[in-house]
């Protein structure tokens, strides 16, 4: 069964956003929201009950509010608090990965150099998340 999923994407940078984007409008059973540069108005917008995502797509390295703030303040919010949330970032870095998992994410993916294989990823991400058979 295939009921669609509603996505809300993280990520300041405008050529991973168009390629996130490529991916998620694939499939007739997605809809996303992009929140560019201003994950503190989403925050904002998530507390209020203005959007209510199934999915978030978190970018760790973003201006004035990181990702790791975006997801303490996620936290805080009791609706939000068993969100799916994926980090794709660049950052590798082991304390990263461990700050990420301490909040609660599903799934921590470095974004990789191939387009095809973020696609692939992303593709695979978002099948995840609609059956909740996170590490499967």
């Amino acid at each position: 069964m295939h009921w669609t999923i509603e996505v809300l994407v993280i990520e300041d940078d405008e050529a991973d956003r168009s390629l996130i984007t490529d991916v998620l409008k694939r499939d007739p059973n997605v809809s996303a929201i992009f929140a560019t540069d201003a994950p503190d108005q989403a925050l904002v917008d998530l507390e209020r009950g203005r959007l209510h995502p199934n999915l978030i797509l978190l970018d760790i390295n973003m201006p004035r509010l990181n990702g790791f703030q975006f997801l303490e303040g996620l936290r805080r919010i009791p609706a939000m608090q068993a969100t799916d949330v994926v980090v794709l970032t660049t950052s590798a870095l082991a304390r990263d990965v461990r700050d990420a998992c301490t909040n609660g994410v599903n799934l921590y993916i470095v974004k990789p150099d191939s387009h095809a294989e973020l696609k692939a990823r992303l593709s695979t991400v978002v099948n995840q998340a609609r059956t909740g058979t996170w590490g499967a």
